[in-house]
């Protein structure tokens, strides 16, 4: 949902139990991988159609290993604009962005990337600082 108003005084409402969201079952594939150093972070980012990226997911790091997983999403994410007090909810699929992902690692102020396509399986990642 883009365009929600926010502020730290208020609330704002999205929608009402009698305006549920009820968003379709898709296919999740399996990313994972390790990063060293384990004190990294890792993060799945996805860029919707016209520009906007957001964060879909974030996994812990495993603080012995580095092991990271999350399960993403191989059907197209599904958004529609905020407006106040909604009779109904309608969600458009944004097709283009379906199934692609940016995973993203940082540590010590330094950030690497990869993206990855989560239609078939994906290859383990490895994340290395220096």
């Amino acid at each position: 949902m883009t365009g929600v108003p926010v502020t730290d005084t208020a609330y704002t409402y999205v929608n009402s139990a009698a305006v549920p969201i009820a968003l379709a079952a898709t296919p999740v594939q399996a990313v994972n991988g390790s990063v060293v150093p384990a004190t990294a972070t890792v993060r799945a980012l996805q860029t919707l159609t016209g520009g906007l990226t957001v964060q879909v997911a974030w996994a812990p790091v495993d603080a012995g290993n580095g092991a990271f997983a999350f399960a993403l999403g191989a059907g197209a994410p599904v958004r529609t604009a905020y407006v106040p007090n909604p009779a109904a909810l309608a969600f458009v699929p944004d097709t283009g962005a379906a199934a692609h992902y940016t995973i993203e690692a940082a540590a010590a102020g330094a950030i690497k990337t990869q993206p990855v396509d989560v239609t078939s399986a994906v290859p383990p990642l490895a994340f290395t600082f220096p």
